[in-house]
């Protein structure tokens, strides 16, 4: 919440979120899906500062949907 007011970090309303259903191919794993965005400075806006560093981040169809409203049509 503080990133948000301090505008470091960045939200999505519910209307601008572009929503995508992945296959569960194994190269599409969250891990191996982190390792490759883990670097975009876009796309670290809409997550915690430690989410990259998590045990067990968060589910795949959330940082899918993060990704595919950042850069619609990436996916």
């Amino acid at each position: 919440m503080k990133g948000l007011l301090c505008e470091e970090k960045k939200a999505f309303l519910t209307h601008e979120m572009s929503p995508i259903r992945m296959p569960n191919w194994p190269e599409l794993k969250v891990k191996a899906i982190i390792d490759i965005v883990k670097g975009d400075e876009e796309i670290a806006k809409y997550f915690k500062d430690k989410y990259w560093e998590l045990e067990k981040p968060h589910s795949k169809p959330f940082m899918m949907n993060i990704i595919n409203s950042v850069y619609p049509g990436l996916l």
